[in-house]
């Protein structure tokens, strides 16, 4: 009996010592996981390959230092939240302050200015639209309520590129 008993205490202790191993084992392979399906920020101006989307052709800018344009601003995120990017990199709508412009390239800044109440926003752009008539930029959700746009949805703006952002993602100015 008590070396049932012994042996039953041993087979537990190493059936223990097994599940918090697996567990160990299932993190670290959740947390690589995470890492490798959600690509970092990648550095650099870049996304210049000509797209074509519902029949019409974009080529991105290669002289996009000086860019201004006026024109309607929306906003997006909900369904698009956690989705790749046409850059490659995951879209977060609630922390980070990014847009998507047609022929801006990849990692550019751009200062986007509310026409109606003059608030103003620093964007990197990360992602291609929008693709519907007289809209020039479309910003993260963050972004959107930075300059007031969340309520009304879409508001005219200035849009004007500043520079690059740096090896960060993070655009200064």
């Amino acid at each position: 009996m008590v070396g049932s008993r012994w042996r039953a205490r041993r087979q537990s202790g190493r059936s223990h010592a097994i599940g918090r191993l697996h567990l160990v084992a299932t993190a670290g392979l959740a947390a690589v996981t995470a890492c490798a399906s959600a690509p970092p920020y990648e550095p650099g101006v870049r996304g210049f390959d000509t797209y074509r989307v519902h029949g019409k052709t974009y080529t991105p800018m290669r002289d996009w230092q000086g860019y201004q344009e006026v024109g309607e601003a929306s906003w997006y995120g909900g369904r698009f939240h956690g989705r790749t990017t046409a850059s490659g990199e995951r879209f977060d709508t609630h922390r980070a302050l990014t847009a998507a412009h047609k022929t801006l390239p990849f990692g550019v800044c751009a200062r986007v200015r509310n026409l109606r109440n003059d608030a103003t926003v620093m964007v990197r752009i990360n992602d291609r639209g929008p693709f519907i008539e007289g809209r020039v930029i479309d910003l993260s959700r963050l972004a959107a309520a930075e300059v007031g746009l969340l309520r009304d949805g879409v508001a005219p703006v200035r849009v004007e590129a500043i520079g690059a952002a740096d090896a960060r993602g993070r655009c200064e100015g």
